[in-house]
């Protein structure tokens, strides 16, 4: 490798340090990041200043901030700034460039910290309920691959050394525990790149992602759960935009923006050119029965009839909040007993395939 080759390859790494690692910001940073620009701008401090100053407090991750700073201040907008970077997501935008026009971006910096806590707040519902059924499972597949690689292949050497038919249960247990130890890497490492194939291509390929959404809402137990925390996640972006002097239509196009399930966002794509057209988003909303609940589309529909959209999304919200609390216990309660009879199986299984040949091959040094 030559001199020029190897100082692009480390101009190559350092960009993609700084990218991906140094400037990435998660979720709670950024609702760190709003307060604190609020806070400042009350304060009096200019907004470059503001950026420069929580950018040195946050030191690697600040450099995105000290970025925009200088930016900003060398005459950019705010809205301009923002939007050539994901720090705050899509939702800032439009709130950020009603706070410039008007003059109120304290104002504004301090609703985009609220809708970021509310969406911090729904992701850990979603993430409580599905990391204890999803520890215990890969708890017990551990503790099964511990059970076939290193303690039932003890036990081989006793089943095989006697001309015993072994029962069906036991011969397939041999035949995992000897594939586990021939071959536990190779299928570890074809199944864990089978895993990250899928979860890019989920990521990358808009088809692939509309099918695995479409699924998600069929299964039972989860597709309730994944319904209410859309309806809450879409309520929150619409009712905070609505509040801060955005269109309606505005806000639904950020909601579809914003939203993480595609069959959601192809539902909320139709819904803003129906609205657009002159229809009345209740009765959009109708039309969409399986993604949208009556009682949901009867709160818009009166929210509608009597002016009230921002609070009627914003009373949404709440609502949906609490029934998704609800259900993240609820959906815990019911994971836990069905996890422990298909513990409880997995046990008797290997039990019984390791007893049932003792007891054959006792009954054979009787009969001898």
């Amino acid at each position: 490798m030559n001199q020029k080759t190897f100082k692009k390859l480390q101009k190559f790494c350092r960009h993609l340090i700084c990218e991906k690692i140094t400037e990435r910001i998660s979720l709670r940073q950024s609702i760190y990041i709003a307060k604190r620009i609020s806070f400042l701008l009350e304060a009096g401090i200019s907004l470059p200043k503001a950026f420069d100053l929580i950018g040195q407090q946050m030191k690697k991750r600040g450099i995105v901030l000290k970025k925009m700073a200088d930016k900003i201040a060398n005459g950019q907008s705010i809205g301009e700034t923002i939007s050539q970077t994901k720090l705050f997501g899509v939702t800032a935008l439009p709130i950020i460039k009603i706070g410039e026009e008007s003059g109120t971006l304290a104002e504004s910096f301090s609703a985009l910290s609220e809708e970021l806590e509310k969406r911090a707040l729904l992701q850990q519902k979603i993430i409580g309920a599905l990391l204890y059924p999803a520890c215990i499972t890969c708890g017990m597949l551990l503790l099964v691959i511990m059970l076939m690689t290193f303690v039932f292949p003890k036990m081989l050497g006793v089943f095989e050394s006697l001309n015993v038919t072994l029962p069906l249960s036991t011969r397939i247990l041999i035949w995992i525990s000897n594939g586990l130890r021939q071959y536990g890497i190779l299928v570890g490492f074809i199944c864990s790149a089978v895993f990250i194939l899928i979860m890019i291509s989920y990521r990358r390929f808009e088809m692939l992602h509309l099918k695995i959404d479409r699924i998600i809402l069929k299964i039972p137990l989860v597709s309730n759960l994944v319904r209410t925390y859309f309806l809450a996640s879409i309520s929150n972006v619409v009712g905070l935009l609505l509040t801060n002097n955005s269109s309606l239509i505005t806000s639904l196009k950020v909601a579809e923006k914003t939203c993480g399930n595609y069959v959601y966002r192809g539902a909320l794509n139709e819904i803003t050119k129906q609205v657009s057209a002159g229809i009345a988003l209740g009765q959009v909303l109708n039309k969409f029965p399986n993604y949208f609940t009556q009682e949901y589309c009867d709160l818009v529909t009166i929210g509608e009839q009597t002016g009230k959209l921002s609070e009627t999304f914003t009373y949404a919200h709440t609502i949906y909040s609490r029934d998704l609390d609800v259900l993240t216990k609820s959906l815990s309660s019911s994971i836990e007993p069905i996890l422990m009879v298909v513990i409880g199986l997995a046990i008797g299984v290997v039990a019984f395939s390791v007893v049932s040949p003792m007891y054959s091959i006792t009954s054979h040094l009787h009969s001898t």
